[in-house]
């Protein structure tokens, strides 16, 4: 049994994050609704399968119009184009949102007159970094922080008040990482990376690649 080096290198740090950030959820997650933004990237298409063929739940994700059909083969059970539709106007009562842009979508996600995410629902806080208008922006700003303990206090005061809320920064873990080959070995897992492979002299091409948004699935450097 084997997989290309390519899928190897697209999968460890996607799905440890994708692991670690779901066993924050309380259990058992089978029917739950999670909504799993940024679908076709690198960690989204892992999520969309943990959540779908692991856990169970009901599947909802963002994605273009034109990587709709991959996540759906993913196992993604509804697709929003987040280019034509607001998430926030069609998506609501989720158990989990599992939020990679956070610094786009967290205050639309935990607006309560929108109602994304249940009163006991679970924000799910991807530590990430993006493009806007040309300056880097992260997933740990001063209005994250301030969600993050405002949530964290509700809940230590009164559980189940608001959203649970969570940073997920992913960290090493060898029997984690075991877990998700067994689920590769399973097939109820598997890398999605770019078609677009560049070389290690284009690795700063390959970021912007990226940070444009251009990629489906992880983005890939060959060495040699």
């Amino acid at each position: 049994e084997s997989i290309s080096f390519e899928r190897a290198a697209a999968l460890p740090l996607a799905a440890l994050t994708v692991v670690q950030a779901f066993d924050k959820v309380d259990k058992p997650t089978k029917g739950k609704k999670v909504l799993i933004q940024a679908g076709a990237g690198g960690v989204g298409t892992i999520a969309i399968q943990y959540a779908k063929n692991v856990l169970e739940m009901h599947v909802t994700a963002t994605a273009s119009k034109r990587k709709e059909e991959l996540v759906k083969t993913l196992g993604a059970d509804v697709v929003i184009d987040y280019r034509s539709e607001d998430f926030s106007d069609v998506v609501k009562d989720c158990d989990v949102v599992f939020d990679p842009m956070s610094w786009k979508y967290e205050k639309q996600t935990l607006n309560a007159g929108k109602n994304v995410l249940k009163k006991d629902g679970h924000y799910l806080n991807i530590i990430s970094s993006g493009t806007v208008n040309g300056k880097e922006i992260s997933s740990l700003q001063i209005g994250n922080i301030f969600n993050l303990i405002k949530h964290k206090l509700a809940n230590f005061i009164r559980p189940g008040a608001i959203p649970k809320y969570d940073v997920i920064g992913v960290k090493p873990d060898g029997e984690q990482l075991q877990m998700v080959f067994d689920l590769v070995r399973e097939e109820k897992l598997t890398s999605v990376f770019d078609p677009q492979i560049f070389g290690f002299n284009e690795i700063a091409d390959a970021h912007m690649y990226s940070e444009r948004g251009y990629a489906t699935g992880k983005v890939v450097v060959r060495i040699q």
